[in-house]
């Protein structure tokens, strides 16, 4: 692994891990349960660093998930925290795919546009959710399955709305003011 993905991959997982706790600090009062919030911006984090940084976003999202898993849901085993955080790594990715093979998403992104980011938020949303509350009822850590799925559904989408247009409009912001200071 080069120097480079080394650095990236500890700014995806520090960054992951800061926004994670962010996001409690900001909208604990909107906790629907234990692992699922209505609005979470870390799904905007992790989809964006996969949508860029491809596997090693991924990476780091499962490293970082793997601690915030092992730090706070002390009374799971570790197997539950591994596999959540796995879940968490290779969601972004198989919605990676969909998004480039079904609404025409290149792979470098040039395309990227609101509609996009609306879609394959919805699309990373729909299978995000639906594993990790899969996931979470086989391990009986939620009680029912259709409103836990919808609460994490609207979390998911929500956050990585906010997050993903916020990283959108920052950069155009930030390209027009460079352009008109030179």
């Amino acid at each position: 692994m080069s120097r480079l993905n080394v650095m990236l991959l500890f700014l995806v997982s520090v960054t992951y891990y800061g926004v994670f706790f962010l996001n409690e600090e900001l909208f604990s009062s909107l906790d629907y349960t234990d692992h699922v919030n209505w609005i979470f911006l870390p799904s905007g984090m992790i989809l964006g660093f996969v949508l860029v940084l491809e596997e090693i976003g991924a990476l780091g999202i499962f490293m970082a998930s793997l601690v915030i898993n092992l730090q706070i849901h002390t009374n799971e085993t570790i197997w539950v925290g591994v596999v959540t955080s796995l879940i968490s790594a290779i969601t972004p990715m198989i919605a990676r795919q969909i998004c480039t093979h079904w609404i025409g998403l290149d792979q470098d992104l040039r395309d990227l546009n609101s509609k996009k980011i609306i879609e394959c938020s919805i699309i990373f949303a729909l299978i995000s959710s639906a594993i990790h509350q899969l996931w979470f009822h086989y391990e009986k850590l939620d009680e029912t399955f259709i409103a836990d799925l919808w609460a994490m559904f609207v979390g998911d989408v929500s956050g990585s709305l906010l997050v993903l247009f916020l990283g959108v409009y920052s950069t155009k912001l930030y390209r027009y003011t460079r352009d008109r200071l030179r």
